[in-house]
């Protein structure tokens, strides 16, 4: 059971909770246009403010929290505000839940600016020295000299024992007060600080221009519809925020896609048939196969690496939150049979070349995975010049290949009888 104090309802509404969603449309905006074709997933007061994942092919999963503050830009914010020592507790919980992770990043965002600490009552209890310059001044810029770190120890475990104090469980508070410098200086180099950003006003202009560099948008379909776009992105997080199930809170990468492809259907532009295969997809046999994705690279490789074993599990598991929400929809069935379709008749062909001298190691399986993800996406292509695909990105096609090997209908061994 989470122990960790909840903070997720902090904002519910005004300029800080259209803050949050702003912040969530650009972060996710912006990972799709760094990365070719990831998983990306995001949420708002998913235990922060904004939450951002990205699943990709070499590091796994990075996962980033932030925490959004909308106050007046002429006010400042101190070390010593509660909303800064609040988070900072919040900060600590995630990277000791999260295991200190190096895929693990943090981030404040505030349109206030920085202010100086002044001698307080906490100051003389915990026996603070400040520094000459502002504590979040200092850290904005990377500075994590001895006595930075003393005053960041001290007001941080001060706070940390306050909050739990009246909670039967005392979270990490055990743990941090043995942190050494090297430890402290280790969590905050994870804590991106912003002070002075947009409000919402001038925020909203910069994710309407993010929203014209999207992948998915398209300049003469597009065009004066950013904001109409922007408006529907937020409505889509506004609309999963109140589930309970913290999966059902995020805003996937496919789900951007197919936004933005139904707001191509507002031109007057010739349209194409929906693919007619979602009945052959209908009547496929249940597998004989009960085997799981790793045991389907078990049978055949042994020796193939957990790291990769615990990355394909990252995007099946991404795949099966898409599965779950688009399985119902008959492009999304016919994209899945087209897709078995080609992957069963070209894995035949490479199972057939396979000889009994041949070693099967990590190399060849990845060669596999990469060549039928190479054929199903040429298979797509040529099929949308005939038929509408409404998912169809990179990253889905990937997704549904790892869950047809999951859901035993392909396999690497003549174990599978379909």
């Amino acid at each position: 059971m989470d122990s960790r104090i909840k903070r997720e309802a902090s904002q519910t509404g005004g300029k800080g909770f259209r803050l949050q969603r702003l912040r969530a449309v650009g972060l996710m905006l912006d990972a799709l246009d760094k990365n070719n074709n990831p998983f990306v997933y995001a949420a708002i007061e998913h235990k922060e403010d904004v939450f951002v994942s990205v699943v990709n092919e070499a590091d796994g999963a990075d996962n980033y929290y932030e925490e959004d503050k909308n106050y007046d830009p002429e006010g400042s914010f101190t070390f010593n505000s509660r909303e800064v020592r609040n988070t900072l507790v919040s900060f600590v919980d995630l990277y000791l839940e999260n295991e200190m992770s190096p895929s693990l990043f943090l981030g404040f965002y505030s349109t206030n600016k920085i202010g100086k600490e002044n001698e307080s009552s906490i100051t003389k209890s915990e026996h603070i020295t400040l520094c000459s310059n502002p504590l979040l001044e200092e850290l904005s810029a990377d500075n994590y000299s001895v006595d930075v770190i003393d005053c960041v120890k001290k007001y941080i475990t001060y706070e940390y024992s306050k909050q739990y104090s009246k909670k039967q469980k005392k979270g990490f508070l055990g743990t941090i007060k043995f942190w050494d410098y090297n430890d402290w200086k280790n969590f905050l180099i994870k804590i991106s600080w912003q002070f002075g950003q947009e409000g919402n006003d001038d925020l909203e202009g910069k994710v309407v221009e993010k929203i014209k560099k999207c992948p998915y948008f398209s300049a003469a379909i597009h065009k004066e519809m950013e904001q109409a776009i922007l408006d529907s992105l937020m409505e889509c997080f506004d609309k999963k925020q109140s589930n309970t199930d913290s999966l059902q809170k995020l805003v996937s990468g496919s789900e951007v896609e197919m936004l933005f492809r139904n707001f191509s259907g507002l031109r007057n532009i010739p349209t194409k048939n929906s693919d007619p295969m979602w009945e052959m997809w209908n009547k496929m046999p249940i597998p004989d196969d009960k085997r799981n994705l790793p045991e389907k690279v078990e049978a055949v490789c042994a020796a193939y690496s957990e790291k990769k074993k615990g990355r394909l599990a990252r995007k099946l598991g991404a795949s099966k939150i898409e599965h779950e929400r688009f399985a119902s929809t008959k492009d999304f069935l016919s994209l899945k049979y087209r897709i078995y379709n080609v992957c069963e008749e070209n894995l035949e062909k490479i199972l057939e070349s396979v000889t009994l001298e041949m070693v099967i190691n990590e190399a060849l399986i990845d060669e596999w995975f990469n060549k039928l993800k190479t054929v199903a996406i040429n298979e797509l292509n040529n099929l949308s010049k005939t038929y509408r695909y409404d998912f169809k990105s990179d990253s889905v096609i990937e997704g549904i290949i790892l869950e047809l090997f999951d859901s035993c209908f392909l396999s690497f061994d003549t174990n599978n009888e379909q």
